[in-house]
């Protein structure tokens, strides 16, 4: 078998690709980000790498809002990776599978089946409507103009949708959102994401304090709002308790903290390296994520392995990793009252709250991203023998 991966950015293909070279798969891999920490677990000459696009994003970011929405510099940064890639594959000799990443692929697609090759798009995310239709409804709701799927994006993705031959999705709620806007079923494979077990997976200790984590950047496509109304409705003792808010605040939240009451038991951390991180999750009593979209968000697999119990919604992929009542639980996107009352069990039956966390750590120990990979490449061998 022979497969040429591509990949704008690092999302999940990392863990992706190292398990095709171990499955001596991997004919070439076209990415932005490879670096020397890679090269242990993906050899060097099977990657082409293009820093020069990531260092274009980077000063994408620096850009008025205004200046990227008039120039959809992002837009353009990624169709160039895209158009880069196209090239490169005219050079390549026939090969059986391609994998690309959703808003990364359109331009390559046609090369890559030029060449014989079946075309597996990877998808993170929600259907690209239903994303747009989810975040703009919420982003309304608190004033913000922001438009979160630019419309060049949601055009070049649908078209992607429509050329992949598969869509490999991680989530029951993301393979749901693509059946509801009319792609077939028979075009949709879900395989959930892994996690890194050897960093995260430790013997957990009951903390002394109860102290609620969240993980993830501090926006409004997160939920937080709906976390910090809860919060402040529980008014739990300041001294006993604190709600950890772990990442970068996004600029169009800064006037959403203007509506809510912000007690001192209340912390915000800056963004963590991984080993930070896990400590940050060791020192928890349960993990909160009340995103309103995600795909299959890895921060609860995540805080899952490092013995957390998962409070979260229908929105974030959650309810793939645990059972209602027994590793956590899975709560309507926007509802205050919801995600105050499970807070508030974990609060007044702390022991059982550990021994749910403890649940959910063995319940996630089997997937991994070694699992996660083997899964994969049965999908891919069932695909070549059709």
């Amino acid at each position: 078998m022979k497969i040429i991966a591509s990949a704008g950015g690092r999302f999940n293909a990392f863990y992706q690709v190292e398990n095709l070279v171990k499955f001596g798969a991997l004919q070439k891999f076209y990415t932005v980000s490879y670096c020397k920490t890679d090269k242990n677990k993906i050899p060097r000459n099977l990657v082409k790498n293009a820093p020069v696009f990531e260092h274009i994003g980077r000063a994408w970011k620096f850009l008025p809002a205004f200046v990227n929405e008039k120039l959809a510099w992002n837009v353009v940064k990624d169709n160039l990776f895209d158009f880069w890639v196209k090239r490169e594959l005219k050079k390549v000799d026939k090969f059986d599978l391609f994998v690309g990443w959703c808003n990364f692929s359109l331009h390559s697609i046609p090369v890559a089946r030029s060449k014989g090759a079946k075309i597996i798009l990877e998808s993170g995310s929600t259907h690209i409507q239903e994303q747009s239709n989810i975040l703009q409804k919420e982003y309304a709701k608190f004033g913000v103009k922001f438009n979160p799927v630019h419309g060049k994006i949601r055009e070049k993705v649908l078209r992607e949708y429509d050329l992949a031959d598969y869509i490999m999705l991680p989530s029951t709620f993301v393979y749901n959102s693509f059946l509801k806007h009319g792609i077939d079923s028979k075009k949709l494979i879900k395989v959930p994401y892994g996690v890194e077990l050897n960093r995260f997976f430790v013997n957990k200790k009951k903390p002394e304090k109860f102290r609620v984590i969240f993980v993830g950047m501090v926006g409004i496509r997160k939920g937080l709002y709906y976390l910090f109304k809860a919060w402040e409705k529980l008014n739990l003792p300041v001294d006993k308790t604190e709600l950890l808010i772990v990442g970068k605040i996004m600029p169009e939240f800064r006037h959403v903290l203007s509506r809510v009451k912000l007690s001192k038991n209340i912390k915000f951390c800056d963004p963590s390296d991984r080993d930070e991180l896990a400590k940050l999750y060791q020192s928890a009593s349960v993990f909160v994520h009340p995103s309103v979209e995600e795909g299959l968000s890895m921060v609860q697999a995540e805080a899952m392995a490092s013995g957390l119990p998962l409070i979260c919604t229908t929105n974030t992929g959650g309810q793939d990793l645990i059972e209602e009542n027994k590793h956590g639980f899975v709560i309507p996107i926007c509802d205050v009252d919801a995600l105050a009352e499970k807070v508030s069990w974990c609060y007044k039956n702390q022991d059982e709250c550990y021994q749910m966390g403890i649940a959910a750590q063995q319940k996630i120990k089997n997937q991994t991203w070694q699992n996660y990979g083997k899964n994969v490449f049965a999908e891919y061998k069932k695909i070549l023998k059709k």
